[in-house]
């Protein structure tokens, strides 16, 4: 039996354009290569740097702009949710920007992003060094297994 999952895209940017059929066959890839066995309720918004420092702010008491924010919902336990759900958040513009920095590709960058966010979305997180190992080893496993496709385009303004 396939695991249900449900999926949310948003896309705030003026500048980039989203594959959305291509982004929800990602994010199968992923709930596949991980393993999941419950459904997930899932939304991705790509937001502007405005909105990604007030958000950050607002929840993480932090002022300044971040690649990816993510949150759990599962902690409300509310019977109507899925499994796991959640929701990430992430700023198309800095993604950009630390893509070019690493000599990343940009759609493989925020693949990884979303995997980062879709494994704090089940709990995993990175406080001490033996979670921040864990969980880097299943971003990687779960990176190699997962195919690489185009699914966020830079508009020409």
């Amino acid at each position: 039996m396939r695991t249900p999952i449900m999926v949310k895209i948003s896309n705030k940017t003026r500048n980039y354009k989203v594959k959305r059929r291509t982004l929800l066959i990602i994010l199968k890839d992923i709930a596949k290569a991980y393993g999941l066995k419950e459904s997930l309720d899932i939304g991705i918004a790509f937001v502007g740097r405005a909105t990604i420092k007030r958000l950050n702010r607002t929840f993480r008491q932090k002022d300044n702009v971040t690649n990816v924010l993510s949150f759990s919902n599962s902690a409300m336990k509310n019977p109507h949710l899925a499994d796991k759900s959640g929701e990430v958040i992430i700023c198309l513009s800095v993604a950009e920007r630390e893509a070019k920095r690493y000599d990343n590709d940009f759609n493989d960058y925020i693949e990884f992003l979303i995997i980062h966010s879709f494994l704090h979305i089940l709990g995993y997180e990175h406080v001490s060094p033996g979670e921040r190992g864990k969980m880097e080893k299943l971003e990687e496993k779960i990176f190699s297994k997962i195919p690489r496709r185009i699914f966020v385009l830079r508009e020409v303004n």
